[in-house]
Parts: C-alpha cells; sequence; structure tokens
C-alpha cells in the first residue's frame, strides 16, 4: 500500500494555482465578442460583424447581403415562354433563328434595371421574332453574323419602331454582310458598328438613316474595317436634320471609316475611345465640320480633311495617343490662327497633302500650332525650307510616287519616308550635319525601291535606317540612287 502524505504548497505550485485560475476567467476582446454583448461604441466598432446604434445604445449583428447571382444569356427553351431580367444583372436576351423550334411571336422579352441586351443572330425570320410591343426595357439590340442578306431590308427598319420602348443602342456585329443597305434608327438612338473578326472593309458603303429630332448623334465603332490590309468603305449618315454634334467612339479594336459623309448640320465631330480611328471627310463636310475635338481619345486618331476647304474657324484637339491631321496647303491661309490646332500628347503629325512648297506666311500658322512634333508632305513636288519652321526637326514622305525637296535642315533632323508601295521620285535634302533617314517598307509583300535620295553639302554621313518586313525578300528596301556630296560615306 502507497501512503500519500499531506505536502506544503510551495511558491511554485501557488504560482501555478494562480495562473489557472486567472486563464479560467479571461473574458473575449470585443473584436471576437458576441455583438449583442457589447455595450460601448467603442468596443462595437473594433467588431467588422457589428453596427453600433446610437439611438438606441445598442450593438447589433450587421446583415450580410448575399452575393449577386445572375442568370447568364438567357433564350427560348420552350414553347410560349417569355424572358424576364434579374435586377442587379447585365442581362442579355438571345433570339437564336439556328433553332427556331421554341421560339413563337407571341414570346415577351422584359428587361430589369438599365443594362439590356436583346441579341438576334441566325437567319432571320420575321415571323418568329417576339412582337415588337413584347420587347421592354431594352436598351440595346444586337445583330449578330450571320444575318440573311435577303430579310435586311426589314430587319433593318425595326430600330425605329423599337425606340418607343427605349432601345438606346442598335448594334451590327459584322457590318461586311450588309451590302449596301440602309440602317434606320429613332430618336434617341445610337449605332454600333463592327466588321467581325477579320475587321476588313465593308463590301460597299453604308448608310445610317437617323433620327431627324436628335441634336446629338452618337456613332460606336467597335473593331470597323481597322485592319491595315484593309480598303474602309464609306459611311453616309441622313435624316438628322437637328444634328449639330458626332460622337464617335473607337473600341475593341482599330477602327477607320474611307469616307465620312455626315449630315451639314453637324459642326462638331467628338471622338473618343482607346482604340485607333482613321476616316477621310467628304467636301461637305470639311466645310460644314468647325472642330474635331480628340481630346479625350487615347488610341490616336487620323483625321483627313484635304478634300474641300475649310472654316476659318476650324480647330483640331488631339489627344495622348499618335494623332495626324490632314489639310491643303491653302487651308493654313484660311486659318484664322495656327493655335486652333492643338496636338495632344504622343507623336503627332500635319500633313500638307497636295503639291506645295511651304511659303514663310503659311509656315507661320504651323509654328502657332501647339504639341505638334512631324510636318508630312504627301503631295508630289513639295518639301519645305526648314528655317521657315523652327523647332520642327522631325519630317515625314508619305507613300507614293512624290519627289520632295527640303533644305537647311538643322542638324539632328530626322526624316521618314513611307516606301510601302516603293517610290520612283527624287527626294533631296541639304542641311547641317548628322541627319537620320528611315526608310520603312512596313508590310511590303516584296522588296520595295526608293528611285533616288539626295544629299547635298554640307550634310555628311546620313545615317540611313531600314525599316519594315517583307515576307518575299531579306531585303525590304532598296535605294536604286544614292548620290552625296564628296567626302560623304
Amino acid at each position: 500500500m502507497t501512503i500519500l502524505r499531506k505536502r506544503p504548497l510551495t511558491a511554485v505550485a501557488l504560482g501555478a494555482l494562480f495562473v489557472g485560475a486567472i486563464s479560467c476567467a479571461s473574458t473575449t476582446s470585443p473584436s471576437q465578442a458576441a455583438c449583442g454583448t457589447l455595450t460601448s461604441a467603442t468596443d462595437c466598432a473594433a467588431n467588422s460583424t457589428c453596427t453600433w446604434n446610437a439611438a438606441t445604445t445598442t450593438c447589433t449583428t450587421t446583415p450580410v447581403t448575399p452575393a449577386q447571382t445572375c442568370p447568364g444569356a438567357q433564350s427560348f427553351k420552350t414553347k410560349g415562354s417569355d424572358l424576364v431580367g434579374t435586377a442587379g444583372c447585365a442581362n442579355v436576351f438571345n433570339a437564336d433563328f439556328t433553332d427556331t423550334t421554341n421560339m413563337l411571336p407571341s414570346n415577351s422579352i422584359t428587361g430589369v434595371g438599365d443594362n439590356n441586351t436583346f441579341e438576334i443572330f441566325g437567319a432571320y425570320a420575321a415571323n418568329l421574332l417576339p412582337s415588337i410591343d413584347k420587347v421592354v426595357n431594352v436598351q440595346s439590340i444586337v445583330l449578330d453574323a450571320p444575318i440573311a442578306n435577303a430579310d435586311f431590308n426589314t430587319i433593318t427598319n425595326i430600330g425605329y419602331t423599337f425606340a418607343k420602348n427605349g432601345v438606346s443602342n442598335y448594334t451590327f456585329d459584322d457590318v461586311s454582310k450588309l451590302n449596301g443597305k440602309t440602317i434606320t434608327t429613332g430618336p434617341g438612338q445610337s449605332l454600333g458598328l463592327s466588321t467581325g473578326s477579320s475587321n476588313l472593309g465593308a463590301a460597299s458603303d453604308v448608310t445610317w438613316a437617323a433620327s431627324a429630332k436628335d441634336a446629338s448623334l452618337t456613332l460606336i465603332l467597335n473593331g470597323y474595317q481597322g485592319d491595315p490590309s484593309a480598303t474602309p468603305a464609306g459611311l453616309t449618315v441622313n435624316g438628322a436634320a437637328a444634328a449639330t454634334t458626332m460622337n464617335i467612339v473607337s473600341s475593341v479594336d482599330a477602327n477607320a471609316i474611307g469616307s465620312f459623309t455626315g449630315p451639314t448640320t453637324v459642326t462638331k465631330h467628338v471622338i473618343t475611345g482607346d482604340q485607333g480611328f482613321k476616316y477621310v471627310l467628304d467636301t461637305p463636310d470639311v466645310a460644314a465640320v468647325t472642330t474635331i475635338d480628340a481630346s479625350a481619345a487615347t488610341g490616336g486618331v487620323k483625321a483627313d480633311v484635304s478634300g474641300g476647304t475649310i472654316p476659318a474657324a476650324f480647330a483640331f484637339k488631339g489627344g495622348t495617343g499618335d494623332d495626324t491631321l490632314s489639310l491643303k496647303i491653302g487651308a493654313l491661309a484660311l486659318l484664322t490662327s495656327g493655335s486652333q490646332l492643338t496636338f495632344g500628347a504622343g507623336t503627332d503629325k500635319l500633313i500638307i497633302a497636295e503639291k506645295s512648297t511651304l511659303t514663310s506666311d503659311q509656315a507661320t500658322k504651323i509654328i502657332a500650332a501647339t504639341g505638334l512634333e512631324v510636318l508630312g508632305f504627301s503631295g508630289n513636288t513639295s518639301g519645305a525650307d526648314a528655317t521657315f519652321v523652327p523647332g520642327i526637326t522631325h519630317f515625314s514622305v508619305e507613300a507614293g510616287n512624290l519627289s520632295e525637296t527640303f533644305t537647311n535642315v538643322a542638324a539632328g533632323s530626322m526624316f521618314d519616308i513611307d516606301n510601302s508601295t516603293g517610290n520612283t521620285g527624287t527626294i533631296s535634302i541639304a542641311g547641317a550635319t548628322p541627319v537620320t533617314v528611315n526608310i520603312d517598307a512596313k508590310d511590303a509583300a516584296s522588296s520595295v525601291t526608293v528611285t533616288a535620295l539626295t544629299f547635298f553639302s554640307p550634310l555628311l554621313n546620313p545615317t540611313i535606317n531600314s525599316l519594315g518586313v517583307s515576307s518575299s525578300a531579306s531585303d525590304a528596301n532598296t535605294i536604286a540612287g544614292l548620290t552625296q556630296p564628296a567626302g560623304g560615306s
């Protein structure tokens, strides 16, 4: 038998008991306590799950809002089914004419909130499309490719009719299949255009019959004819007798319009977006438009107003991309002030787009322009005496068979020659050393030639760079005749 004897508690034993007692009696910190047990605003605020009510001096658990669940794109699944949107969601409703088994004209589509899209794709059949009055609170209608061309005259008229139901945007996914037909829209509707994944040119010009009631029109380009190899078709906007402003949004991919013909009541083009955009204004538009405002554009804008006579008040405002403005040499004299040309950030270019030799009077308008880095020429037998444009040391010769002469160029000047189609002209440069010349074949399919490049004394030892990629020749650029002063290399 083991006998247990009483022993006095030592200081260590007492300490252990004391610590144990404290441990059992410890309290939970405010950040971990149940909200209802907290009695002060400070303790309540320390717990991220609690909310303090000052009026009742109570702390309660903050309600947790469940995550929004959106249904995704909806389509007609059973005959007679109706499609209804979900609050807080970007609702998409599909009418897929590739399978019309479960589609009836009696079906209805009801959008909820302010972000609802109705997509129509497949071979359009008017007899199966939900009735106009049964498509409610849909802000955008998208017509996806392929749409049967035979039916397009019918479908392009629904834009105006849908306007009474609040549709604000009317989008064509692949305009290359329009083949010259007219798109009709109603009051308050914008138009979105794309040329599909290829981003090539449309088969022929497109006409937009806009509402006569709108003072401002919005054209949204989502990858429209912007591929470098595309030949962009034109766009005509008519019917908008009250319009004074044309808003152009360049998004998704590069965008281009071959010849833009708009209502002559429009005096201002506002260009925005993060993708490159280029267009050529038709002659009546050049005369009518007093402002091209691309100050909010980030993708770079190329505007060509060389096809007509600009107003004296004409103003161009560039954005943060590489912007280009093309105009006639006579337009410089017409401008009230060169300060009306305000180029933004980026490397910005002004192109003189006709045969010309820059005079000192014309040059004063160029000098007054702000933010301009490059002075270009696209007319044959042109060029400049560089002393007329102090501060400009970067010049360009655009594509074509052009003979250009530049004199008195400053040391450090640079010349860009667009050799994408070859140049049978003679390019002559005289001035101080050093000078750099960039000959760019761009994406030419074979070797391309500059017929003659001549340097005059005292310009010696220019740097010549060959740029661009040729798919069938290792040397993309050729200079047939290179002439330098004695002692040059």
